[in-house]
Order: C-alpha cells, then sequence, then structure tokens
C-alpha cells in the first residue's frame, strides 16, 4: 500500500530516535496503530474505527480537550478533511503539541483538481458515510467537502499564530490515484512526477517548534 510506505516514512524521517517521547494521534484507526507499533508511549485518539465500525472516543479535532503542551508530537493522518474547522485542527494539534506536529493531508494541485473533475476523486465525500450513520463531516453522517491544503495556505495559517513563536516547516509529497492499476497511466504519472514532485496528490507537513 503505497499510502503506508509514504506514512511510514514520514514517522522515521521526523521521529527517528524518539520512540519514548509522548506522541498523541489523532482519528487513529488500524493503519495508525501498524505504522506506530515501534512507539511505546503513544496515544490514540480514534473518530471512526473503520475495522469494527466501534467508536472508542469523538473528540472535535477544533477542540482538543487537552492543555497546552500536553505531549511532545501530535499527529494525524487523513482526518482533517473530515473536520468542519480546518485550520482550527492544525492549531489546536499546534498547541497541545510541545516540540511539533505532523500532518498528511489531499494537496491542493492541478492533478488533483483534474482527477475530481474526471470524477476519479471526490469533492465531498460520499464514500466516509456509504453505509455509515457517522463518518462524514465532524463524523456525522453528511459527507464531509475533502479539504485539500496548498503549502502557501499552510505557511500563512502558521505565520499567523502566534507570531513571537518561531516554526521550521518541511514539506514531503508523494501520490496514492485510485486509477493507478492502469500499468500506461503509472508509468506516465511516474516520469512526470520526477520532474514535477509538487503535483502529487498527498502531501506530509511537519511543523517543528524551535
Amino acid at each position: 500500500m503505497r499510502r503506508k510506505k509514504f506514512y511510514s516514512e514520514i514517522i522515521k524521517k521526523y521521529l527517528e530516535g524518539k520512540t519514548n517521547n509522548t506522541i498523541l494521534v489523532l482519528g487513529a484507526g488500524s493503519l495508525d496503530r501498524d505504522v506506530m507499533d515501534k512507539y511505546s508511549n503513544i496515544f490514540f485518539t480514534n473518530i471512526n474505527e473503520q475495522s469494527n465500525q466501534k467508536i472508542k472516543s469523538n473528540i472535535a479535532m477544533q477542540n482538543l480537550p487537552y492543555k497546552d503542551s500536553s505531549y511532545d508530537y501530535v499527529i494525524t493522518h487523513a482526518s482533517i478533511h473530515h473536520c468542519s474547522k480546518p485550520h482550527s485542527a492544525v492549531l489546536e494539534m499546534l498547541r497541545v503539541s510541545k516540540f511539533g506536529i505532523i500532518f498528511i493531508e489531499s494537496h491542493d494541485c492541478f492533478l488533483t483538481r483534474l482527477s475530481c473533475w474526471l470524477g476519479f476523486s471526490e469533492i465531498y465525500e460520499y464514500s466516509a458515510v456509504k453505509n455509515n450513520k457517522y463518518g462524514g463531516v465532524d463524523n456525522t453522517n453528511t459527507p464531509n467537502f475533502v479539504y485539500r491544503w496548498t503549502e502557501n495556505e499552510v505557511l500563512k495559517l502558521i505565520n499567523s499564530y502566534k507570531p513571537l513563536n518561531k516554526y521550521k516547516i518541511y514539506f514531503d509529497y508523494d501520490y496514492d490515484f485510485k486509477f493507478l492499476n492502469n500499468y500506461f497511466i503509472n508509468f506516465l504519472l511516474s516520469f512526470f512526477f520526477y520532474f514535477f514532485k509538487k503535483q502529487k496528490n498527498l502531501m506530509s507537513v511537519y511543523i517543528k517548534k524551535i
């Protein structure tokens, strides 16, 4: 699974040697547990456990019930786009973290928009609530808008939040398109991404407090 590989690589890149740090993973599921299995001091909040359709905890990411700097790191993967206030969710992650945050979400780029226009990607995530009573916006049965990020949007958001604080922001990219089972298209995209890596539809953001 390409997405899992990307997720694992990001965690290794930025959290190597930090297995004993306190880590909060928001909106976690089986993928998060698999990727974070080497970390001992880790805490999961689980908005929607797809493997057994059981809600363990329903925590609003835009209003986390934790004190400032409660955890060394806060991480989330593919959860912010389910939030009705995605910018607030990122800022809450920063508030709760002591050293930094990592989030992986969809990248707002030309190929992503083209994929939506061609019907390969969803604008509203109807698949998230299909046959479910939850899984949409703020874990309701309303299909959520798939909020996709640009680098500039992240920079403006973070620079606006507590301007006296200092941060380093790192971006990484990968792709996970549904139509990549076609060998010819996969070959063309691989060639294209060799020159235009920022057109990949997955973006990881690591915001380090300094």
